[in-house]
């Protein structure tokens, strides 16, 4: 019976440090805004360039907590889905052909941006239980990139395979209209 009620005591005492974390980072204006806090970029960024302009954004501490909010209303049931879905409502597919996280390849690394900053720090608060390193949260973010690099690359594939397609179809469409006497 007492490993029973050792067990329900640090179930009881790990709830009451969950929740005074929660108590801790909730300020005045959480506890008023009744709305869901929007996203801070109009579409996902689909370029290097757009990505650094958004990037330079974020040096304005107001802008960085504005996609703080909304980025920590996404989750994810595990590292992998929070991952997916923060780099889902940032990031369009395109973009995968110019960065990647650490900037290798000549593209542009995601790695020292103010937006990965934004994104640890949301990282941290949403694993407060650190049942996950940060390392997870990098391989989950580089896994995104390669599947979309992947996925742009077959989708580019396709779209050659279709041209050459057609172009073959219309070689054989003509015929030898010569009547051989």
């Amino acid at each position: 019976m007492a490993a029973f009620e050792d067990k329900i005591l640090s179930s009881i005492q790990h709830i009451n440090r969950r929740l005074a974390h929660l108590e801790r980072k909730q300020t005045e204006e959480d506890r008023v805004t009744p709305m869901r806090p929007q996203n801070p970029i109009e579409h996902p960024l689909r370029t290097a360039e757009e990505f650094r302009q958004f990037d330079s954004t974020l040096l304005d501490a107001e802008n960085r907590q504005q996609l703080a909010n909304f980025l920590a209303t996404l989750g994810g049931k595990d590292v992998v889905h929070f991952a997916r879905n923060i780099f889902r409502a940032l990031f369009d597919r395109e973009i995968s052909a110019q960065l990647n996280y650490s900037g290798q390849g000549k593209k542009v690394g995601l790695e020292l941006s103010n937006i990965y900053s934004v994104i640890e720090n949301v990282f941290a608060d949403w694993d407060a239980d650190r049942k996950h390193c940060k390392r997870d949260l990098v391989d989950a973010i580089r896994r995104c990139f390669k599947q979309d690099y992947d996925a742009l690359r077959q989708r580019t594939r396709r779209a050659t395979q279709v041209l050459d397609g057609t172009v073959a179809h219309k070689g054989n469409t003509t015929t030898d209209t010569t009547v051989m006497t």
